[in-house]
């Protein structure tokens, strides 16, 4: 159990870490030296997050086809022709 909350830990630490990266979102604080609080604000780019996740997306289709070509191009070079 202690493994699994390690594991949701380092990645929820980990989407944090790229989602800032990727400027998916910004925070942000302003001081109020009259009421000595801090206001911290969150600002979430869904726009971004969905054009990110849909590259990401095309890139591992493009991955995925050629790896497929690659298998496709080595399984029809090692077969023999047979022609009656």
């Amino acid at each position: 159990m202690r493994n699994l909350l390690t594991a949701l830990v380092l990645l929820a630490a980990g989407a944090v870490a790229l989602g800032y990266c990727r400027d998916w979102f910004s925070v942000t604080a302003k001081e109020d030296r009259l009421t000595d609080q801090v206001e911290v604000s969150v600002h979430i780019d869904k726009s971004k997050i969905r054009y990110d996740a849909r590259q990401a997306k095309e890139a591992v289709r493009s991955w995925r086809r050629e790896v497929a070509d690659l298998f496709d191009d080595r399984d029809e070079a090692a077969l023999p022709d047979f022609r009656p």
